[in-house]
């Protein structure tokens, strides 16, 4: 099992460095179980009200979850033109449940279940 503030500082940053997980004592992690992340991940959306930032932070290339109410999660995404500061695409899809909004997050953003998340391999 992978320590809950562990597991919220991959979903926060995939992409992490070697060195930072190192340190961390995520090399060489066992595999992490794909449903332990979602839930964690619906946990963490609906306690801030967001993942990983809100939509009003959001410049650049991203996807953030925002939770409007209590059967509202919206996934927002947006992807700009290669090499030009300009937002090419904008989505939205609204969701009824922070899982399903969790799930949503989780295969767009991550590529979860079928990659690795900071060089940990998730299972299903």
């Amino acid at each position: 099992m992978i320590d809950p503030e562990k597991l919220t500082k991959i979903l926060e940053e995939p992409g992490m460095a070697y060195q930072e997980r190192n340190k961390l004592g995520l090399v060489n992690h066992p595999p992490i179980k794909y449903q332990v992340i979602i839930s964690h991940l619906a946990e963490l959306i609906d306690s801030r009200g967001y993942f990983p930032s809100t939509i009003a932070t959001l410049s650049g290339e991203g996807s953030v979850v925002e939770k409007r109410g209590p059967s509202e999660y919206v996934f927002f995404s947006q992807r700009a033109y290669a090499n030009r500061p300009v937002i090419a695409e904008q989505d939205e899809t609204v969701f009824q449940t922070a899982m399903d909004a969790a799930r949503h997050y989780a295969k767009w953003e991550l590529g979860l279940p079928d990659q690795r998340i900071c060089g940990i391999r998730v299972e299903e």
